[in-house]
């Protein structure tokens, strides 16, 4: 037995050497030649695990469509070393199916690509079928049959396609060729395409959601721009709502899905579950963050926000939290200070929670928008009013978006995080509170160089306080 092992060896480096020479005598053949090399040593080997870890992380957090079909192809080609992939999508017109993405075609088989929708491979996923397999169809099916199923999608070198379902609904194709090691897909191959399918679904209907949003905002803004039309305003507000929710869904959605996924079982849920499990519970604190804030939009449009006025130490309010967000703020690297008054300034007429909400959104916002530096709170008396201000280090705001700031659903346009943007309701809601209390709410910044958002509130019983009497 180990002189057999001995001659194989042999021959396996005796024949290797040889195809390195060859290489170098023949070039047309260098090719072929790295094709068997290949084949000789590849090993075949990856982390099922890792694969589906990395997806189940990254997937649900790009929503730029493009991005994450490429992101997704790069990943499993980089892992399994396919020679070709390409994701098919159905198009606008719902007729079609169209290269969305792919790696290894050339670029006029991708801009002229087209399946129907009604052609027999589709037809074999609508009648339940969850893969299929070039080698397996040609053995199982009569030749008349399998070229049928298979002349529409010959072009795009097909071993192995995966369908991509929402419910009875084919959304797209993931189109598998040929393996660089030269081996067929195994069993545990398909079970693995099957379950980041599942993936690849839930971060597409997040990323189509999230197309629908920036729709929806575009049209909004618009609206806000005309006068004469906003009152058109509200029939919208629903729509963008819906959409702005169905985000921090799906993201919690693609996290679960991939712990209670018994069927499968690919990974230990112990290993990863608590990660993914952590990046739920923030999309859900998210997710209720927006609810609240649109409770409080309601509120303000019926005129039904009431304030409970009482005598308020703002110092104590803003000591409170700096310490809620400290933490935060150090998992970012930020210095959070409080530059405390020379004088001690006197108490004012305020409701303690709605104060504490908008200097917790003006601290969270310079924590989110900055990434360097410090972030510091200040308060100061002036004119028989007390003027507090969040200033930041950060990114900046340019001259076009300041005058759009505190308008509902307005977001900056040089935002570096784009997913880091809410539904654009914060300082709409802040600039309400602050003028329900008779103060007053504005902004200093240059793109660059940082921002300084300040508010004052009346020492004497405002407005609404004597009103309270």
């Amino acid at each position: 037995m180990i002189f057999k092992d001995d001659l194989n060896r042999n021959f396996i480096e005796g024949f290797s050497i040889t195809i390195i020479i060859l290489t170098f005598l023949f070039t047309p053949l260098q090719k072929k030649l790295e094709s068997i090399l290949e084949w000789l040593f590849y090993k075949g080997k990856y982390d099922y695990k890792k694969i589906i870890k990395e997806l189940a992380y990254n997937l649900v957090s790009i929503l730029n469509l493009t991005e994450l079909l490429e992101y997704f192809i790069k990943v499993i080609a980089s892992y399994m070393n396919i020679e070709k992939i390409s994701i098919l999508l159905l198009n606008e017109n719902g007729k079609n199916y169209k290269i969305a993405s792919s790696l290894g075609f050339e670029e006029d088989l991708i801009k002229s690509y087209k399946l129907k929708t009604n052609t027999k491979i589709v037809s074999y996923f609508k009648n339940r079928k969850e893969v299929f397999v070039k080698e397996e169809a040609r053995q199982a099916l009569n030749p008349e049959s399998f070229e049928g199923i298979y002349k529409p999608i010959k072009s795009l070198e097909v071993q192995v396609i995966i369908p991509l379902r929402v419910g009875g609904r084919i959304l797209g194709l993931l189109v598998l060729g040929n393996k660089i090691s030269g081996e067929i897909y195994y069993a545990e191959d398909i079970n693995l395409f099957l379950a980041i399918a599942n993936q690849l679904v839930i971060a597409l209907e997040n990323a189509f959601l999230y197309q629908q949003v920036v729709k929806d905002k575009e049209k909004i803004k618009r609206l806000l721009l005309k006068e004469k039309e906003l009152e058109k305003l509200e029939s919208e507000f629903a729509s963008i709502t819906f959409h702005e929710m169905a985000s921090p869904i799906a993201t919690i959605e693609g996290g679960l899905s991939v712990i209670l996924d018994k069927k499968k079982r690919l990974m230990k849920r112990d290993r990863i579950s608590k990660k993914l499990l952590k990046n739920a519970y923030i999309a859900a604190q998210n997710l209720g963050n927006l609810a609240k804030q649109l409770l409080n939009v309601s509120k303000i449009s019926e005129g039904k926000m009431k304030l409970n006025i009482k005598p308020l130490d703002l110092e104590g309010v803003i000591r409170q939290v700096m310490s809620e967000l400290s933490v935060k703020a150090r998992k970012a690297k930020l210095i959070l200070k409080y530059e405390k008054p020379k004088t001690k300034l006197p108490k004012i007429s305020a409701d303690e929670n709605r104060i504490k909400e908008v200097i917790t959104n003006l601290v969270d916002n310079a924590i989110k928008f900055t990434s360097s530096g410090f972030i510091s709170v200040s308060c100061i008396e002036k004119k028989n009013a007390i003027i507090t201000t969040v200033a930041d280090t950060g990114i900046g705001i340019s001259k076009t978006d300041i005058p759009y700031l505190f308008q509902k659903f307005h977001q900056v346009g040089n935002v570096i995080a784009k997913r880091d943007q809410g539904a654009g309701l914060g300082l709409y809601i802040c600039k309400s509170i602050i003028e329900l209390h008779g103060g007053k709410i504005w902004v200093e910044s240059k793109i660059g160089q940082g921002s300084r958002f300040s508010f004052s509130l009346p020492i004497t019983k405002g407005r609404l306080a004597q009103e309270e009497k």
